[in-house]
């Protein structure tokens, strides 16, 4: 998050006084890409995974009950879309949303065998629209509120689906850097004709996903990979987790606050 918009579309006017990150890869990527420099840079976790960790470690149950009642057995799919945006990149990186209008028309035919909470992003038909394509969107809504085995995810929080999945299907979204402690199998969903390179940081977590771009990958990777059980990219991710997700151990927050008292405290004596 500098001034210079390597990291973040945010603006800072200031040099950060301290910033939290995920490994020593991005620390590096702060050193060599970032005009400021990486000494502010501490590398402590992130606490979002402490949330991740805590939860499975512990017995209880995160869904709602109602929902894991309307789930009754099947296999729980969580499918989070982002809402398309160039960002500076010459095209989209989001799947097209003719894919996302087949598999949603595809997916009654599998209410025996999964259950989908359908998370697109609060922007989704707001940006499509700006994109000339507000009637696919609002086909797009129609078509999961019709079907029989979608439950649409809004809430807030997206952890306790997140977590409660059986597999993950995505595209642009950092939740798609979260998933990857998991263990489960992960389709990573890109544009066909363009694929958004990221940060060196957290480029094997995306490699170590399942790839896709089109309607029939989706389809595949519940058929072959989820119901079948031909997971062949499970030691990939638990490699790329271990890589890029070094600090997952539920004491990332408690990391930075000790760091925020030792630099304050080591400020006030000077």
């Amino acid at each position: 998050v500098w001034c210079d918009y390597i990291f973040s579309n945010n603006k800072f006017l200031a040099t950060p006084w301290r910033v939290y990150t995920l490994s020593p890869q991005m620390k590096t990527a702060h050193r060599l890409k970032s005009a400021q420099g990486a000494a502010p840079v501490r590398i402590t976790g992130y606490p979002k995974f402490d949330i991740i960790y805590h939860a499975l470690h512990s017995e209880d149950d995160l869904l709602p009950p109602a929902l894991r009642q309307q789930a009754a057995g099947r296999k729980i799919v969580f499918w989070q879309m982002h809402f398309p945006a160039k960002d500076g990149t010459p095209d989209i990186p989001e799947t097209s949303i003719y894919d996302y209008i087949q598999f949603a028309k595809y997916l009654p035919e599998l209410q025996d065998r999964f259950f989908v909470l359908a998370r697109p992003h609060p922007k989704f038909e707001e940006q499509y629209a700006k994109f000339g394509m507000g009637e696919q969107a609002r086909e797009f809504f129609q078509l999961l509120a019709d079907c029989p085995n979608v439950y649409m995810y809004d809430e807030p929080n997206y952890m306790p689906a997140l977590i409660s999945a059986d597999c993950i299907i995505g595209d642009r979204s950092a939740l798609m850097v979260e998933s990857c402690v998991l263990d489960k199998p992960t389709l990573y969903m890109t544009n066909l004709w363009y694929k958004e390179r990221m940060l060196d940081a957290v480029a094997p977590i995306f490699d170590s996903y399942y790839q896709g771009s089109e309607f029939y990958d989706m389809k595949l990777f519940l058929d072959f990979v989820v119901e079948k059980g031909f997971d062949y990219k499970r030691e990939t991710r638990r490699q790329a987790a271990a890589q890029c997700v070094p600090f997952f151990d539920g004491q990332c927050g408690r990391r930075i606050v000790e760091d925020l008292v030792k630099g304050l405290l080591s400020e006030e004596v000077k």
